[in-house]
């Protein structure tokens, strides 16, 4: 469903993400992700759980597996590697990694299970995991909108 105006966007190596203005009309809904932005560490890794609401998966649980990651994203007959990228998936089985979001799901909000810090957004998966770009890279990209994360 539209619930806003896109304003504006950038694509490049690092962050896919657009801004919208949301309609007057669109009933936001609270919620209670802590607006101070959790910094992913290597000790993170195969440790930490986060949460995300997908648009069609809805709350999942899954773990950090790796940073820095890379991935080949298609836009229009063009691939697109896309750096930087957190991985998650639903278990820590190293031969048996799943995703824990679906077609749709792009845009979650990804944030510390425990202390609901927010750590980024998904941008897509694969049959092993589910990709997330760091808020910081997000706000990072878009320097003139002085983005921040309110709780409402």
């Amino acid at each position: 469903d539209d619930v806003g105006t896109w304003e504006f966007g950038r694509m490049n190596d690092f962050v896919d993400a657009a801004i919208i203005d949301i309609e007057k009309t669109e009933r936001i809904e609270p919620n209670d992700v802590d607006p101070t932005i959790y910094n992913v560490t290597e000790d993170d890794c195969s440790q930490t759980v986060v949460e995300l609401k997908g648009a069609f998966s809805k709350t999942q649980r899954a773990f950090i597996i790796h940073l820095d990651q890379s991935i080949g994203i298609d836009y229009k007959n063009e691939t697109i590697t896309m750096k930087g990228l957190i991985t998650l998936s639903a278990n820590l089985d190293h031969f048996n990694f799943t995703p824990v979001t679906r077609k749709g799901d792009s845009g979650a909000l990804v944030y510390h299970a425990d202390n609901r810090q927010p750590v980024g957004m998904v941008i897509g998966a694969n049959e092993q995991f589910t990709f997330v770009t760091p808020i910081i890279t997000i706000f990072n990209a878009f320097p003139d909108l002085n983005l921040k994360l309110l709780t409402m």
